[in-house]
């Protein structure tokens, strides 16, 4: 782990796919992320076992990942409950 340069944030780097998987997916799924970012983390928990089965090399995969990525963030649909 790295610190920024006012020491108030840090960050991982990540350089191996193994990592991904066995250390910091399962430290988020014990440790819960709260709020929309939660729903983030499903779409990248959904891509990295797309991953794991190889299915990022045919296009079929590709195309389900481009999916995947477009409706994350900014690009989630927020539903409301009716009041």
């Amino acid at each position: 782990m790295k610190k920024n340069s006012e020491g108030l944030a840090g960050y991982f780097i990540v350089e191996r796919f193994s990592d991904l998987t066995e250390k910091i997916i399962p430290f988020f799924k014990e440790y819960c992320i709260l709020g929309v970012k939660s729903e983030d983390f499903k779409d990248f928990c959904l891509v990295a076992k797309l991953m794991e089965e190889k299915k990022h090399l045919t296009r079929e995969g590709i195309d389900q990942i481009r999916i995947i990525k477009a409706g994350m963030n900014k690009g989630r649909v927020i539903q409301y409950p009716q009041l």
